[in-house]
C-alpha cells in the first residue's frame, strides 16, 4: 500500500503545474433560489444558515446515512437533478460518489451558495475508478474548502480548516498529515485517515468540472482541468474543452 501511495504521490508532484486566467471565462451555475427545490429542502431539514465547515460537514453525513444499506446504484446521476435522486434513493436506490455530490451540490446552490462538482480523474487512462467531490465557497471566511459527501466528511488539516481542491492535491503531494472532519470532531484515526487519503492522492491528477443549469447538468459545458506536462489525454474521459487553467475550479 505504501508503495502505491508513493507512486500517486510522484504523478502529483511531477505534475503539479496549472494556469490561471479569468480572461473571456464563462461559468454556468444552476439559477438559485428555485422556489420549488427550497420548500423541498425545507421539508427535508436540510436548509443550511452558512457554508461554514461545520454545517457542510453534517450535511455531508446525512447524505452519507441517507444511502447506506441500499443495493441499486443510480448510474449516470448527472442526467438528475438532487430532489429526484433523493426520491430515487426513498424507492431503496444507492448513490456513488457522483450522485452524493450531485445532491449537495443541488442544495448548496439552490440556497444561494457557491459550488460545484468536480470528478477528480487519476493518470492512468484506463482507470475509471473515478471520485467526484464538491468545492464549495465558505461565506464566512472568503475561500473555497472541498467536501467529501460519499464519505460523509469534509477533508482538513490537524487544527480542521478546509482545504480547497489545489491545496489538498498539494497537500497529498507533499505527504502532509490529512485529516477529516467527520460528525462533529476531527478523525485522527491513522488507518482511516491514511486509506482516504491514498484514495485521494490515486484520483487528483487532473479534473473535469460539472457546471449546472436550469434543471439538469450540462455535460456539453464541462471542462477537463490538466496539469501542464500532460498531453496524452484519453478519449475515455469527455468533456466540452480541456484546457491547463485552474480558473474554472473556483469560479
Amino acid at each position: 500500500m505504501d508503495k502505491e501511495y508513493n507512486q500517486y504521490q510522484i504523478y502529483l508532484k511531477q505534475y503539479s503545474e496549472f494556469v490561471f486566467s479569468k480572461k473571456e471565462r464563462t461559468v454556468y451555475y444552476r439559477d438559485p433560489n428555485n422556489v420549488k427545490f427550497l420548500e423541498e429542502h425545507k421539508s427535508r431539514g436540510v436548509c443550511l444558515c452558512d457554508t461554514s465547515i461545520g454545517n457542510v460537514a453534517k450535511l455531508c453525513r446525512l447524505i452519507r446515512l441517507f444511502t447506506v444499506g441500499r443495493n441499486v446504484t443510480v448510474l449516470n446521476p448527472f442526467i438528475y437533478n438532487g430532489i429526484q435522486l433523493m426520491g430515487m434513493c426513498l424507492e431503496g436506490n444507492k448513490l456513488n460518489c457522483a450522485g452524493c455530490s450531485v445532491v449537495l451540490n443541488d442544495i448548496l446552490i439552490t440556497q444561494g451558495f457557491k459550488s460545484k462538482c468536480i470528478c477528480c480523474i487519476p493518470f492512468d487512462p484506463h482507470d475509471m475508478d473515478t471520485h467526484v467531490l464538491v468545492h464549495v465557497y465558505d461565506e464566512t471566511v472568503k475561500s473555497w474548502f472541498v467536501a467529501d459527501p460519499a464519505m460523509g466528511c469534509v477533508p482538513c488539516d490537524s487544527s480542521g480548516r478546509g482545504l480547497d481542491i489545489l491545496q489538498l492535491r498539494e497537500f497529498l503531494a507533499q505527504g502532509k498529515e490529512l485529516y477529516f472532519y467527520q460528525s462533529g470532531m476531527i478523525v485522527r484515526d491513522c488507518e482511516k485517515r491514511k486509506n482516504y487519503a491514498e484514495m485521494l492522492a490515486k484520483n487528483m491528477v487532473m479534473f473535469i468540472v460539472f457546471f449546472s443549469s436550469g434543471l439538469h447538468y450540462c455535460m456539453e459545458k464541462s471542462r477537463m482541468i490538466i496539469p501542464l506536462g500532460i498531453t496524452d489525454i484519453s478519449s475515455l474521459y469527455s468533456a466540452s474543452e480541456k484546457t491547463n487553467n485552474s480558473f474554472y475550479l473556483y469560479y
